[in-house]
Formats: C-alpha cells, structure tokens, sequence
C-alpha cells in the first residue's frame, strides 16, 4: 500500500466514529458575528456550536478561550475519552 491508500484507508477508518460538522451561511454569519478575532477559528466555533458540540480538539488551546465549549488539546481528548 502506498501512502495515499494508507491516508485514504485511515479517512474511511475515522469517519465510522466521527461526525463532521458543516458550514453553511449561518455559520459563517455567526461566525462573522462572534467577537473571535481569528475568523477561521471563528467558523469553527460556530460549526461547533451549531453541531451542539460538547467541545472542540484543538493544539491552540488559547485561541478558544472565549469560545464557550470545553477544549481539548488531542492528548487530554486521548486521556479523558479512551477506555
């Protein structure tokens, strides 16, 4: 297997316990009207929140302080959350 299959093996691996959220004009406009100075993490906030999502999986947890959800970084996410 080259590495392309390995990825895409591994995107149709984690979508069987993962959900995405989408974007669409209300989020963006939420997201527009956050008060998040970073737009993108803007968007996802409010894909997030939209998604009734209980958090967000981040390596900036700073950038999400004033987000209202619990954030994680993928080791805490990791060690709360595995079994």
């Amino acid at each position: 297997m080259n590495g392309h299959q390995i990825a895409l093996s591994f995107i149709k691996d984690i979508l069987q316990v993962i959900f995405i959220a989408t974007v669409d004009k209300s989020v963006i406009r939420e997201a527009i009207n956050s008060g998040l100075k970073d737009f993108e993490d803007a968007v996802q906030v409010a894909a997030a929140k939209a998604f009734n999502s209980d958090g967000i999986i981040t390596r900036n947890k700073k950038d999400f302080t004033k987000s209202g959800l619990k954030i994680f970084t993928s080791s805490e996410f990791i060690s709360k959350f595995k079994q």
